[in-house]
């Protein structure tokens, strides 16, 4: 399920980005708790999507219990070329569940639903053997 980020979803965010083999393939390396409380901040502000240019951020979170186990986004790259793209950070301890697909499902749906989107991307590091590998998303206009 995603929601919107909390104040109190602090000590997960921390507990997931502080690892580097989390932060491996991404584009900054682990974060202590102080750059974790400012990234929750940002992530916080960015529970809507208003323009073009801008990111909306989503906590992942296991149905039933609440818990946060991961971080989506939907980036609104060009309302003139209608393109999006969608990235996903997840606990090692919650992969392999099929919860990025969901997420990533879930994020799809909004924006090409959502914000009429004809492309959404998503890239990864081609060393991250534990990603599949794909070309991105496409909805041709009616």
């Amino acid at each position: 399920m995603l929601r919107p980020f909390t104040p109190d979803d602090l000590d997960a965010l921390h507990d997931y980005h502080r690892l580097p083999e989390v932060t491996r393939y991404l584009y900054h390396a682990p974060r202590n708790r102080a750059e974790v409380s400012v990234l929750l901040q940002g992530k916080i502000a960015a529970s809507v999507l208003p323009a073009e240019g801008m990111a909306l951020c989503l906590a992942a979170e296991l149905a039933g219990t609440g818990q946060l186990v991961g971080d989506c986004t939907l980036f609104w790259l060009s309302q003139a070329h209608q393109q999006g793209e969608i990235g996903f950070v997840f606990h090692p301890a919650f992969q392999g569940r099929g919860l990025a697909t969901e997420a990533a499902a879930a994020l799809l749906r909004l924006g090409f639903e959502g914000l009429g989107l004809h492309r959404i991307i998503g890239r990864c590091d081609g060393r991250n053997r534990g990603v599949r590998h794909g070309h991105g998303a496409q909805r041709h206009a009616p």
